[in-house]
């Protein structure tokens, strides 16, 4: 792992998965995006549900693990995760303010709006 990103994507992916019994749970994943563009999964771990205390705690191993710095911080706008992101990098661009910004990109697309 580097120690610094230009980005950083967040999202989760439900899985079923088997214990005692079958169940969906929420797989999260970090996935960094160097200066040359290459991606490169940094995390990943299973939750039973989404949570950005989840999150949180993923971004506090991986700081824990050498990684120092990461410019953009983009997700699907879960809830109380731009917080998450600013306790732990706090000079990153944190995903509500991203949102703003990809409205009118979105707009522009053909078939979106």
């Amino acid at each position: 792992m580097k120690a610094k990103y230009v980005a950083a994507y967040c999202d989760v992916t439900y899985l079923y998965v088997c214990r005692d019994t079958v169940a969906k749970e929420a797989l999260h994943v970090i996935i960094g995006i160097d200066a040359q563009g290459y991606k490169e999964v940094l995390d990943y771990a299973l939750y039973p549900a989404e949570s950005c205390h989840n999150y949180k705690e993923m971004l506090l191993d991986l700081k824990t693990r050498g990684l120092d710095q990461v410019l953009v911080f983009i997700s699907d706008g879960l809830m109380g995760l731009p917080d998450a992101v600013t306790d732990v990098y706090p000079a990153c661009l944190a995903p509500d303010v991203l949102d703003p910004l990809a409205a009118p990109c979105a707009a522009t697309c053909p078939g979106e709006g």
